[in-house]
């Protein structure tokens, strides 16, 4: 349908906006009943968690974080769904450019990316002279309660998220005979915001609207439905392994090598995946309370890390293995395209460089280590190998020693199928 077509819809009063309250809302979980015909374009309002003290939102992922999973059903049946939809966030939001980020990011989801370079003025031979801060950046606290005139209520697309939604020329109770929209919140408080403590008050969502785009006109609706027809779309999977480190002796020097088979994926057709390091305890990403950079939702980055994929019996990656944080970064962007990052996000430099030793970004660096790379076959077997270095460590973090979950997501290959005046969901 043309942007024109779209503009008559509106003007015509075939199509009609309308808020929509939940028809269930608990700190669990929030779920929308959806009647009629709407467009594809819904959106969730008031996202977003309220608590009394001043506390504040992980800044990669800002309000999002206490969404845990998306559920588009038709009864009892999963249409589309987002899992762990807040490990995501902690990637793709760095997908988006940095004047979206520092502008408009900044606004809509409560983040902290996006940033810019300044001269300081100080003498170059005592400092870098340049300095790296978070662009626009806000007090970006939960308001203290959900009321009308609250301004941290986030706003997200959910066809940006459930890549079916851009598929589809309607949703309709003509076809999906019980739509529902489920979302799930994160009820582990150490994904909810920067503190652990929470003797005060833990974070609670806020009760969301859903706005759509209703059909009034039955002709356009006829003519959209007529339009309903198979199509294909990615769905984002997950899948993890875990490599132990060594931080009881402090890491003593030695090598650690894991090669896991990662089934999540097998029978599906795999298109592109990345790879994060999380700590495999979240109690270990907080320091007296709070959060070590962005806490549970740091990618870590590790001493000489190497990767090897094997697709089906062969190996997808050149030579060995990818060796190096910059040729991981570059095969990341060549697969994913280009990523958000301010210096040292994806490497472990001395903390005391003074380029990053400032608020917000203090603490951060090596904490946005990610690995990419493109598969596009249908998985048989799939193994992934890691590679890293221990080394003597003191300190009470030790990034590189760490025992590591490492959190495989993959673009798989799903398709509607009309028949009958029904329809099938399934795995191209």
């Amino acid at each position: 349908m043309s942007q024109s077509d779209n503009y008559q819809l509106y003007t015509s009063q075939a199509v009609k906006t309308e808020i929509l309250e939940p028809a269930g809302h608990s700190n669990s979980q929030t779920s929308f009943k959806i009647h009629g015909s709407v467009l594809p374009n819904m959106r969730l309002g008031n996202v977003g968690q309220t608590q009394p003290s001043g506390l504040t939102p992980p800044a990669n992922v800002g309000a999002f974080a206490h969404i845990k999973h998306i559920f588009l059903y038709d009864g009892r049946n999963v249409i589309t769904q987002q899992r762990n939809f807040n490990d995501l966030m902690s990637f793709m939001l760095l997908r988006e450019s940095n004047d979206y980020n520092s502008e408009f990011g900044r606004i809509a989801n409560f983040n902290k990316l996006g940033y810019r370079n300044f001269y300081t003025g100080a003498n170059a031979a005592a400092s870098y002279s340049r300095k790296t801060v978070v662009k626009n950046d806000l007090n970006l606290a939960f308001d203290t309660a959900d009321l009308p005139e609250a301004t941290r209520d986030a706003r997200l697309l959910l066809k940006e998220h459930l890549q079916m939604l851009n598929q589809v020329p309607v949703l309709s109770d003509k076809v999906f005979k019980q739509l529902r929209l489920v979302i799930e919140y994160e009820t582990n408080p150490d994904k909810n915001c920067t503190t652990t403590n929470l003797a005060v008050a833990a974070p609670v969502p806020k009760r969301p609207t859903l706005i759509v785009d209703r059909v009034h006109d039955e002709k356009v609706e006829r003519d959209l439905l007529g339009q309903l027809k198979n199509v294909q779309w990615m769905e984002y999977e997950q899948d993890n392994f875990f490599q132990d480190g060594d931080i009881a002796n402090n890491g003593a020097s030695s090598t650690l090598n894991t090669v896991a088979k990662v089934n999540g994926f097998n029978n599906k057709n795999l298109q592109r995946i990345v790879i994060a390091k999380r700590n495999a305890s979240n109690a270990r990403m907080f320091n007296a309370n709070q959060a070590i950079g962005y806490g549970p939702y740091a990618s870590i980055f590790g001493l000489r890390h190497e990767y090897q994929v094997t697709v089906n019996g062969r190996n997808i990656l050149p030579r060995d293995r990818i060796k190096g944080p910059n040729r991981e970064l570059a095969l990341l962007n060549d697969t994913w395209g280009n990523i958000n990052l301010h210096e040292d996000s994806h490497i472990q430099m001395n903390s005391g460089i003074p380029v990053l030793n400032n608020a917000p970004l203090l603490g951060k660096q090596g904490q946005q280590s990610f690995f990419g790379v493109y598969v596009g076959e249908k998985i048989q077997e799939l193994k992934i190998e890691f590679q890293r270095d221990l080394f003597p460590d003191d300190q009470a973090y030790r990034p590189h020693n760490e025992n590591y979950r490492l959190e495989v997501t993959g673009e798989v290959v799903k398709q509607l199928e009309i028949v009958n005046g029904g329809y099938l969901i399934s795995y191209a």
